[in-house]
């Protein structure tokens, strides 16, 4: 028998018959795994196709429709392939694999069985994984309570991960809404979580912020983050905020363009903390012995003087003359922004 009859008998062997109508119709069986084999090497030369373009590619092949879903699923179950937007794609799911990640370095750091080597190196490798991704799951919260009790270089390397974390629960609208007014289920637990990371993240970060260098333009990226969204957090706290940053750019001031910079003035457009916050400056002027100080001092005075700061009055008053530019989106806070020669 030659290799002709062989294939011939295996696919009489393989050929089902079924009636459509009153017509028959021949299909033939799939050896197990050849659906499966067909949707990998589709999706690996095709990724983002639809269900229906899976199954259009097929017919040449004589893949039934349900094989063909049925391979999808178990691909997705066995986490070899994921599913968004109707559309598939080889391997798990980014934002999936991020907390993974993440709760893999908890593990990592909570473990004496590893070196600070192999710690820093598996933080560093989360900060760069996790850009533009989803942070917001209880390993992120988990990871950030432990970073402050991490080495210097742990703590740095997970800047980053630990300011994309804070947008990503502080971004979402719901956060704004106070549960105490009687709100439930999705809004007060984003609300809860999220006041939950940013308690940690002060922990994280709050040896950063007397830095000079990027980890302390990263850490003051990460305030900015929380003091942007109106009404956030309480006047105690951003006093408190505001009243720090003054502190760092008078004596070691970040590099221009300044994050601490950057969260005093959006701190100073409420009229009623502006105010104090120009007392504060005002009797730090006037008790300064150093002439770099009070040069600096003089310059924080103008922040919180001139518009789009002033009181109503003094903008009226003004309204013919053209006011400095509020910063611009340019100078919001991004996540490791390097920082900029003067």
């Amino acid at each position: 028998m030659d290799e002709r009859e062989d294939f011939e008998s295996l696919k009489s062997r393989c050929r089902v018959s079924c009636w459509v109508g009153r017509e028959p119709v021949h299909l033939i069986r799939k050896r197990k795994g050849e659906t499966r084999a067909f949707v990998e090497e589709f999706l690996s030369s095709h990724p983002g196709s639809t269900g229906r373009e899976i199954v259009a590619a097929g017919k040449s092949g004589e893949f039934t429709r349900s094989s063909i879903h049925r391979a999808l699923d178990a691909m997705i179950q066995d986490r070899l392939a994921h599913r968004k937007d109707a559309r598939y794609w080889l391997g798990l799911d980014p934002d999936v694999a991020i907390v993974d990640e993440t709760a893999r370095l908890v593990a990592v750091l909570s473990s004496s069985r590893y070196g600070q080597d192999a710690k820093i190196e598996s933080a560093r490798q989360l900060a760069r994984e996790s850009l533009g991704r989803d942070l917001t799951s209880r390993a992120a919260l988990d990871l950030i309570r432990l970073v402050p009790t991490q080495p210097i270089e742990v703590r740095t390397s997970l800047l980053p991960y630990v300011q994309d974390a804070v947008r990503a629960a502080v971004g979402a609208g719901s956060v704004e809404v106070d549960p105490a007014v009687g709100h439930r289920g999705a809004i007060a637990r984003d609300f809860r979580y999220a006041r939950a990371l940013w308690e940690a993240t002060k922990g994280a970060i709050e040896v950063f912020l007397l830095d000079s260098g990027e980890p302390g333009t990263i850490a003051w990226n990460t305030v900015y983050e929380v003091v942007d969204p109106p009404g956030w957090i309480g006047d105690a706290e951003r006093l408190d905020l505001a009243r720090r940053a003054i502190d760092v750019e008078s004596t070691a001031p970040l590099t221009n363009p300044s994050a601490a910079r950057a969260v005093l003035r959006r701190i100073a457009k409420d009229e009623r903390l502006r105010d104090r916050l120009r007392d504060d400056v005002l009797l730090k002027l006037a008790t300064a012995t150093d002439k770099v100080d009070k040069e600096r001092l003089a310059r924080l005075l103008e922040d919180l003087d001139v518009a789009p700061f002033a009181t109503a009055k003094e903008s009226m008053r003004d309204s013919t003359k053209t006011p400095p530019n509020e910063p611009s989106e340019a100078t919001k806070p991004t996540r490791a922004e390097a920082p900029q020669p003067d």
